[in-house]
């Protein structure tokens, strides 16, 4: 029982899908889609000291992209920032692992003295955030600029 909760769900998933990829479990013959292990790109750049804009495209989901976007965001964070906007504006897919990356880094970072902040969230991430309670959560904007103002606010 103690193992079980002490792991956390989402790494396990992850794991056990690139486990599943890498081994071959899919035949000898069938391979995994192409891009099936890296189908985001994320782009940083500061913006102050303190301040990084995480700009996502492509798929925010379960497989690779959570250990991606987690290593991005802690690089800047063992950089010495603690104020992260996240750019939505190209994510075309997100699942319950991509939220789940989006809470965790919320939670770490307001523990911390930090913040996360959603910027352009699309018509269906903004209608998931809705439906998951999540909307309440995170600070969410329209405009860049005024997203990196209300952290000096």
């Amino acid at each position: 029982r103690f193992l079980v909760e002490s792991v956390d769900p989402v790494k396990a998933f992850d794991w056990l899908q690139k486990w599943w990829l890498q081994s071959n479990a899919l035949g000898p013959n069938i391979e995994a889609p192409r891009g099936a292990l890296m189908d985001v790109s994320i782009e940083t750049r500061k913006v102050d000291a303190d301040e990084v804009v995480m700009d996502i495209a492509g798929r925010l989901a379960a497989g690779e992209t959570g250990p991606k976007f987690r290593g991005e965001l802690q690089r800047y964070i063992t950089e010495g920032s603690q104020r992260f906007l996240i750019n939505l504006g190209k994510v075309s897919y997100i699942d319950s692992s991509g939220l789940g990356e989006l809470i965790t880094s919320h939670n770490s970072l307001r523990n911390r003295g930090g913040a996360v902040k959603l910027l352009n969230p699309t018509k269906r991430i903004r209608d998931l955030l809705q439906m998951t309670k999540l909307l309440g959560v995170f600070e969410i904007y329209e405009d860049e600029a005024v997203a990196v103002q209300s952290f000096r606010l």
